[in-house]
């Protein structure tokens, strides 16, 4: 299940490359982890959330399934700075 999918990164160098590389293991980790401890349904249910199917035909997919990561800009605070109300 693992190499179903194809993994897309950003550019070699990029910190978002470096930041998407540290996620990759953890993915595969728990594909493995799912296939092992809860068997072929739930691995049917992460398939169909992909895919649309619930098993991998002899065909296999086209395109190929892929993972890409999606990097958003760092929220910026909505601040203001408010005085107290003087009191008269």
């Amino acid at each position: 299940m693992d190499q179903l999918f194809n993994i897309r990164l950003s550019s070699v160098g990029s910190t978002k490359r470096s930041a998407a590389e540290r996620v990759v293991p953890f993915w595969r980790d728990y594909l493995q982890d799912v296939e092992e401890e809860e068997g072929p349904s739930k691995l049917a249910k992460i398939l169909g959330f992909s895919t649309g199917a619930t098993v991998i035909t002899l065909i296999g997919f086209s395109p190929q399934p892929s993972i890409e990561f999606l990097h958003e800009p760092a929220p910026v605070a909505d601040c203001q700075w408010q005085t107290p109300a003087s009191t008269a």
